[in-house]
């Protein structure tokens, strides 16, 4: 089949949602299907065996864009929109598959074409803008349900990542035909032979045993919880572990780790390229996901567990759909007992719990697996074209 994916983010660059494209056009290309990509003028150039990527026009002032909704990205699906129908006005596909925000445009066009469409949810868009505050107003929040719900009822396939994220979708349209494909060890797909391995304890000068968190700083992540919790912990456990915290700069958590007087303590090593973290969580004890709300599970979730290194995480739905206690440590989201938590990962051996999290990867989020549902998911919309 010929397949138009429009998706709206930076292509290619190392984060959640380009990294699942690119295996999503991957996996269509392996089954023989012609893929033409439409995504932002941001991100590398890459190439992709059977996969055309097109980009919609550059605005001047737009050189970087983060996730989550934004000014920019309200500029940015202007164009991307008009891009999106030059490309059907010049080309025939077969069916559209349109990532977050472009399955409205993906379902705009199949009503006027009459071809099957994907609405890939990656997140529920209401509940972000809701959230994020970026839109306030109720009646606006409430309209944007309104359209989901209308191009989710006749979406050929309603794509989800995560069970609660499917059950957000069923209760805005219980007609809705989900397919749930969960994620996969994205950094595994990153990696690159001739620079994956990085002399992490080296460059950094550590010794001691590694408590690691990776991701980004924003309040949801839970990193005050972490820093506040691990400052609570016995000096004996101090004494023998390290905390490092991969991610971007935040000058206020480095407030909270001066004030806490845990400099000596804790390494910010910045940003890190994907293809390294395997190597980094290859070095570290524990590896930890604070985080302190949320539906979706968090995509470094499926590199620890392939990491065969012990999980912290908080006892919320995001990590829970994947994640329990034989497979890893789950704690409340409380400082006393995240304490506690840290305290038992060097305490008892967790081999049994490694063990299950690798499992689980191997068998249930491997990027194989996710391959042949994609597949699958487009031998569906090739029988119903016959």
């Amino acid at each position: 089949m010929k397949v138009l994916i429009l998706s709206p983010q930076p292509f290619f660059v190392e984060r959640g949602t380009p990294i699942n494209i690119r295996q999503i056009c991957t996996s269509l290309s392996s089954a023989g299907h012609e893929v033409t990509l439409l995504s932002y003028p941001l991100g590398n150039d890459i190439g992709i065996k059977n996969v055309e990527i097109k980009r919609s026009p550059r605005v001047p002032f737009i050189t970087s864009i983060k996730p989550g909704p934004s000014l920019k990205k309200i500029i940015l699906d202007f164009f991307f929109f008009f891009s999106a129908l030059k490309l059907v006005l010049t080309k025939k596909f077969d069916v559209y598959h349109g990532v977050e925000e472009a399955g409205f445009i993906a379902g705009f066009l199949s009503l006027f074409n009459k071809k099957p469409f994907v609405f890939d949810v990656d997140s529920s868009m209401s509940s972000q803008l809701q959230e994020s505050g970026f839109i306030k107003l109720s009646f606006i929040i409430n309209l944007f349900k309104s359209f989901e719900s209308f191009f989710f009822k006749r979406a050929s396939k309603v794509l989800t990542v995560c069970s609660a994220l499917s059950n957000e979708v069923l209760k805005l349209c219980p007609d809705a035909k989900i397919h749930q494909i969960e994620d996969f060890p994205i950094e595994k797909l990153c990696t690159d032979l001739t620079s994956s391995e990085y002399c992490f304890r080296e460059k950094h000068n550590i010794e001691k045993k590694i408590i690691l968190y990776a991701g980004n700083f924003e309040p949801y992540q839970g990193v005050e919880l972490l820093i506040e919790s691990y400052a609570q912990t016995s000096n004996e456990l101090k004494e023998q572990s390290h905390l490092v915290l991969v991610g971007s700069q935040n000058p206020k958590i480095k407030n909270l780790v001066t004030g806490l007087e845990l400099e000596d303590k804790v390494t910010f090593t910045g940003h890190v390229q994907s293809s390294f973290m395997p190597s980094i969580h290859s070095q570290a004890e524990v590896l930890i996901s604070p985080r302190l709300k949320g539906v979706n599970t968090p995509l470094k979730i499926y590199t620890y567990m392939d990491s065969q290194r012990l999980i912290i995480a908080t006892d919320i739905h995001s990590h829970t759909q994947v994640l329990s206690e034989k497979s890893a440590i789950l704690t409340k989201v409380d400082r006393k007992e995240f304490s506690k938590a840290l305290e038992l990962a060097f305490k008892k051996d967790h081999s049994d719990k490694i063990k299950e999290a690798k499992y689980l990867v191997d068998t249930k989020y491997s990027v194989a697996r996710f391959n042949k549902e994609i597949i699958s998911l487009y031998r569906e919309l090739e029988v119903s074209l016959a």
